[in-house]
């Protein structure tokens, strides 16, 4: 069993590189301990490859074991009658110390292949609850009760966060890595309006959903101590002013949207914690009591984007008639890794596909859904008034070949553009910028 385990691991860790960060160590120790409601979907959605790619090669290996000790026996061992009985009595011993001593060699190979140390060194670190000095705070954070924040008119503001989307995804015509551009509508979109190239980058405290909500609407890294129970993180980063905080306290109606489930790493509390009142937070619970079917079980649960931005028109429209300045935030899904959820009405797929070679077709719709949105947008009323901004959460964490790059290490970039800005007069040009730039840059459109 314990071969069995070791050599699984060993294979699962290769898997797991190319579709989680491992190696980002807040990423994988927010994942798990601080999700509370839907952990077990992230966990399910990364054993799917695990298995499908390990479990073959783990058996092989722990039968090739079996025989090369097996065969050991037969040509070492002469028992003194030549019987079955005896031959396998024999050959006990040397069965279990071949497997012992290889057991033994993949663990020490698992062992080796996750920094364990890096990871035993963080997660005590997140033990401590005590202020630990951090430069970043001293040097480079602007504390919002020194700015003198005014709004010259109260613009409406609808925040597109597009799981996994990168400027990577376009052809190396416009910037990307792929032969092929997968996400042309995004692409016009980048160029007719304010965008920011080639797309910003990764850095500690940032890389998946949780942490890049955190960065892009508070201007902070998520680096926060351990306090996992089963009802999530309560009074989420209450000390921090976040752009919510600042369209709150200006008068303006906010809702959040979303096809998956706000119990997920405790966004549901984040949002609470940040001037969104939880009637307004219409996630999967709400889809659910709405009746509006969840496709795909093998997938996330979640209402798929096409749903999730047919609702997000409702909303819109409701809080246009209002009269009171007012903010949508949007959170798609269908674009999450590994291979991504179909979406057979949105594009014309091959007959059969495989699920591994879908993504491509995920990423399609997923650029003319956005498109189709905004389009929708600009024959509404209050659409002169509101600036939408919309960005990639982070970069997708998928294999290579899943979406077609090449098999040399790349930078990877989340892709960003506002529409209808305050300021229309920056140039798209390269530019280096975190996701922390992006709360001070949503404010200024």
């Amino acid at each position: 069993i314990m071969c069995f385990l070791g050599v699984f691991l060993v294979e699962s860790i290769d898997v797991l590189m190319r579709f989680f960060p491992l190696d980002n160590l807040e990423a994988v120790v927010f994942t798990l301990t601080h999700n509370v409601g839907g952990s077990n979907e992230v966990l399910r959605i990364l054993l799917e490859p695990c298995l499908k790619t390990s479990v073959g090669r783990t058996c092989l290996f722990f039968l090739l074991s079996v025989f090369f000790s097996t065969i050991y026996s037969f040509l070492l061992i002469k028992p003194k009658k030549k019987n079955l009985y005896n031959l396998l009595k024999k050959s006990i011993r040397p069965i279990i110390i071949c497997n012992i001593l290889f057991c033994l060699l993949v663990w020490a190979l698992a062992i080796y292949k996750i920094p364990v140390m890096s990871y035993i060194k963080f997660y005590g670190s997140l033990l401590n609850e005590k202020p630990v000095y951090n430069s970043l705070y001293e040097k480079e954070y602007v504390y919002l009760d020194s700015v003198d924040i005014t709004f010259e008119k109260k613009r409406n503001l609808i925040f597109i966060m597009l799981e996994s989307i990168e400027s990577n995804f376009q052809d190396e015509k416009n910037g990307g890595n792929l032969e092929n551009n997968f996400i042309p509508e995004i692409t016009a979109l980048t160029k007719k309006n304010v965008s920011f190239i080639p797309g910003g980058i990764t850095v500690e405290g940032t890389g998946w959903t949780m942490g890049e909500t955190v960065a892009k609407s508070c201007g902070i890294p998520l680096q926060e101590p351990i306090k996992k129970n089963e009802y999530g993180i309560r009074n989420y980063l209450r000390n921090v002013v976040c752009l919510t905080d600042v369209l709150y306290k200006n008068g303006y109606e906010i809702k959040l949207v979303q096809g998956s489930n706000a119990l997920f790493a405790s966004m549901n509390y984040f949002s609470v914690s940040h001037g969104i009142a939880e009637e307004n937070i219409l996630d999967l619970r709400y889809f659910k009591k709405k009746g509006v079917p969840i496709s795909d079980t093998s997938f996330f649960e979640s209402v798929k984007d096409a749903d999730l931005y047919s609702e997000a028109r409702n909303i819109a429209s409701e809080l246009g008639g209002q009269g009171k300045p007012w903010m949508l935030w949007i959170y798609t899904i269908d674009t999450h890794a590994a291979y991504g959820r179909i979406d057979s009405t949105c594009v014309k797929l091959p007959p059969s596909i495989e699920r591994k070679k879908q993504y491509p077709f995920v990423l399609q719709c997923a650029s003319k859904l956005v498109n189709n949105f905004i389009e929708w947008g600009k024959d509404q009323d209050w659409f002169k008034n509101t600036t939408i901004a919309v960005m990639g959460d982070h970069p997708a964490m998928i294999a290579p070949e899943v979406a077609g790059f090449p098999q040399v290490p790349t930078e990877h970039y989340w892709l960003d553009f506002f529409v209808n800005s305050q300021i229309d007069s920056i140039p798209n040009k390269k530019r280096l910028f975190t996701s922390f730039d992006m709360y001070p840059t949503i404010l200024e459109a």
